[in-house]
């Protein structure tokens, strides 16, 4: 279960680097380095949400 909620955390930290990125962004738009670290992160933290997602019976 700890796995799980460590997945959910990632998953706001990565919408929270790419909402921070786009909306700091310059007139050339976000930071192509920033927004893919962002993106790892919350793909990062789906994953383990899928592999670690808790059981209908528990």
């Amino acid at each position: 279960m700890f796995l799980y909620y460590c997945g959910r955390a990632l998953q706001l930290a990565g919408m929270w680097i790419l909402l921070a990125d786009i909306f700091m962004a310059g007139p050339l738009g976000p930071d192509p380095s920033w927004f893919v670290y962002g993106i790892l992160v919350f793909v990062a933290g789906w994953l383990l949400v899928r592999w670690k997602r808790p059981s209908a019976g528990s």
